[in-house]
C-alpha cells in the first residue's frame, strides 16, 4: 500500500519539474557553435578638420609719402640764414642790393647795424661770422655794398684767391682804377653780368684777388 501511495506523488513532482524548465526550440540542421555576441565598436570620432590657414597676400597698395610744404628759412632778426655761396648778380642769397636796413636785418645774415640812417651811405654792418666782410647801406638807396668772404664766388667763378689773369679771362671789361698802378697792387672794377646797375670791385695783391665786393653802380659809400 505504501508503493501505491508514492506513485501519484512522484508523478506530480515530475510534472511540476517539467513545467519549470524553459522550452527549447530546435532548428533543423547542424547546430552552430555558440559564440559571444560581438561588442559593437565605438564609432570613430571624426578627426577635427585642420584649422584653415589664412594666407595674407602682400598689399599692392602703395602709400605715397605725404607732401608737406617745405618751410622757408626763417628770416627773423638774429636767426642765421643758410650760407650762400654765390655773390651776384643781385646780392648774396636772400641779402640783396637796394634792400632797406630792416629788410637786410630780417635775412638773418648780418650783424647789428652801426651808424645813423641817413640819405647817404652811413650804416655799416658785416656778414655774420665774417667781421671783415662789410655791408653798407643808406636811407635812400638801401644796401649799397656787400663784401665777399673766403669761399664765395661770382657766377663766373671768381673769388678771393683767384689770379688776376683769371679775372681778366672771366671779365673782358675789367679795368684798373685810374689812380692805381696796374703793375703793383691795385683796385679794379667791372660791370656785373646780368645786372647793369652793379659793379664788382676787386683788390689785387701779389697778382691775386685779396678783396671782392658787389656794389651799386651809384653807391655813395666810398670812391
Amino acid at each position: 500500500m505504501k508503493h501505491a501511495t508514492l506513485l501519484p506523488v512522484l508523478a506530480a513532482t515530475v510534472l511540476l519539474s517539467a513545467a519549470c524548465q524553459p522550452a527549447v526550440s530546435h532548428a533543423d540542421g547542424q547546430a552552430a557553435p555558440v559564440t559571444a555576441s560581438p561588442v559593437p565598436s565605438a564609432s570613430p570620432t571624426p578627426s577635427s578638420p585642420p584649422s584653415s590657414t589664412r594666407t595674407i597676400e602682400p598689399s599692392t597698395r602703395t602709400t605715397e609719402p605725404s607732401k608737406q610744404p617745405t618751410k622757408p628759412a626763417s628770416s627773423k632778426p638774429g636767426t642765421a640764414a643758410p650760407a650762400a655761396k654765390t655773390l651776384g648778380p643781385n646780392g648774396l642769397g636772400p641779402l640783396k642790393l637796394g634792400m632797406t636796413s630792416k629788410q637786410a636785418t630780417a635775412t638773418g645774415m648780418i650783424t647789428k647795424w652801426e651808424g645813423t640812417e641817413e640819405a647817404k651811405c652811413s650804416l655799416y654792418s658785416s656778414l655774420k661770422g665774417y667781421p671783415d666782410a662789410r655791408v653798407a647801406a643808406g636811407s635812400t638807396q638801401g644796401v649799397q655794398v656787400i663784401d665777399g668772404r673766403p669761399g664765395l664766388r661770382t657766377p663766373e667763378g671768381i673769388g678771393i684767391g683767384s689770379s688776376e689773369s683769371a679775372v681778366r679771362d672771366a671779365y673782358s671789361g675789367w679795368k684798373v682804377a685810374a689812380a692805381d698802378d696796374p703793375v703793383g697792387d691795385h683796385r679794379g672794377f667791372v660791370k656785373v653780368p646780368g645786372n647793369a646797375d652793379a659793379y664788382y670791385r676787386m683788390m689785387i695783391k701779389n697778382k691775386k684777388v685779396s678783396e671782392l665786393a658787389l656794389e651799386s653802380a651809384d653807391q655813395s659809400c666810398y670812391e
